[in-house]
């Protein structure tokens, strides 16, 4: 760095410029031009901030360095994370397409539960209706023979009534006769 030389007569060496003198002496005013100079113009002055080529280059070369250092653990992040997704979308996808075959195997069970039961619904009501019909052919025929069996029956009670009377007259005809 460059540095502005101050004779040893006018400072002593480990004395900033602006501190009290021993004696009471105040500070030049050359000195407080000095020092306004280096407030105003702090970036363009060549005083303060100077650095040599070798100073800038090793200081690009470390901020390089270190942002290089940072990016390549971002990569190795990111990498992970990548991989870790991948990962688990791997083990989602098996999960997912196992519980698809899972489904797939209870949705044929289902299926042939549901026409296995549409067909006993469908055989079940046919043995209902050839019950019914059967029942009604089988009243229809009671009906047709009890017909009959009424009107002999009928009959034999009107005989039998006939007999009954005709053996109540034979016994009415004997009480008087005796």
């Amino acid at each position: 760095m460059m540095g502005v030389q101050v004779s040893g007569a006018e400072e002593p060496a480990n004395q900033s410029p602006f501190s009290a003198r021993p004696g009471g002496a105040t500070i030049s005013s050359e000195k407080i031009k000095l020092f306004n100079t280096w407030m105003t113009d702090v970036g363009e002055s060549d005083m303060m901030n100077a650095m040599t080529r070798e100073e800038m280059t090793a200081r690009l070369e470390l901020v390089e360095a270190k942002a290089d250092a940072r990016l390549g653990r971002l990569e190795e992040r990111m990498d992970q994370a990548i991989a870790e997704m991948r990962r688990e979308s791997a083990q989602l996808l098996q999960a997912f397409n196992q519980e698809r075959g899972d489904r797939r195997g209870e949705m044929r069970n289902l299926k042939l539960t549901i026409i296995s039961t549409g067909v006993a619904v469908v055989v079940g009501l046919w043995a209902a209706n050839v019950s019914m019909v059967q029942s009604m052919l089988a009243s229809f025929e009671t009906g047709k023979t009890s017909g009959t069996a009424i009107t002999q029956a009928t009959e034999q009670l009107k005989q039998t009534q006939q007999q009954i009377q005709s053996l109540q007259e034979s016994l009415e005809q004997r009480s008087k006769s005796r």
